[in-house]
C-alpha cells in the first residue's frame, strides 16, 4: 500500500518503506547512516536543494497515528533496516530507553546502578530513615556532608526526586 509522503507531495511512500518519485515513478536509492538507519534524500523544488530524511520517519507518519504527538519512531525488533509499518510505533524518549534496557541494548545506569552514582541504596535508605530537618546530625547538610555530596543532591535524595524507585 503506498500513501503520499507528508514533507513533499512529489513522493510516495509504502507501508514497507520503499519510497518512490512520483514525476519518475522510480524507487529512490536508500543509504545507511552511521548508526545503520535508511535515508532518503528528497528534493525540495529548487536545483541542488535536498533533504535527507529517514525511512522508518517517513513510513510512521503516514501510516501510524500518533495522537499523542510521540516524538520518536521506535523499531520493535531493533532492526534499524526493517522499516516495515508492522515493526515500527511512536514512543516518547523515556519509552525509548525503557526499550533499549528491556531488549539489552542499554544497561540500567538509574539511581545507585549509575556509574557516576557515590551512594549505594543502603545510604539512601539510612539518609531518609535518619533525616530530621534542621538537625545539626542528621540534617540535610549534615547528611550532605558526611556522604560526600553536596546539599541539593541531598535534598534531591530525601525528597524523593532521584534514586525514587
Amino acid at each position: 500500500m503506498w500513501k503520499k509522503c507528508n514533507i513533499n507531495d512529489n513522493y510516495i511512500i509504502s507501508d514497507d518503506g520503499f519510497v518512490k518519485s512520483i514525476k519518475t515513478n522510480k524507487i529512490l536509492k536508500q543509504k545507511l547512516d552511521k548508526d545503520n538507519y535508511l535515508s532518503v534524500n528528497l528534493s525540495m523544488g529548487k536545483r541542488g536543494n535536498a533533504r535527507q530524511v529517514f525511512v522508518h520517519r517517513l513510513v510512521a507518519e503516514a501510516f501510524i497515528p500518533n495522537p499523542e504527538n510521540k516524538s520518536l519512531v521506535l523499531h520493535i525488533d531493533n532492526n534499524p533496516v526493517n522499516n516495515c509499518v508492522s515493526n515500527l510505533k511512536w514512543v516518547t524518549p523515556k519509552e525509548n530507553v525503557e526499550h533499549s534496557i528491556k531488549i539489552g541494548l542499554k544497561e540500567d545506569d538509574r539511581g545507585n546502578l549509575s556509574c557516576n552514582s557515590k551512594l549505594s541504596l543502603n545510604e539512601i535508605s539510612y539518609c531518609r530513615k535518619m533525616y530530621q530537618p534542621r538537625s545539626k546530625l542528621y540534617g540535610c547538610n549534615a547528611l550532605a556532608k558526611r556522604f560526600g555530596v553536596s546539599k541539593s543532591t541531598m535534598s534531591y535524595i530525601l525528597n524523593n526526586k532521584t534514586y525514587s524507585y
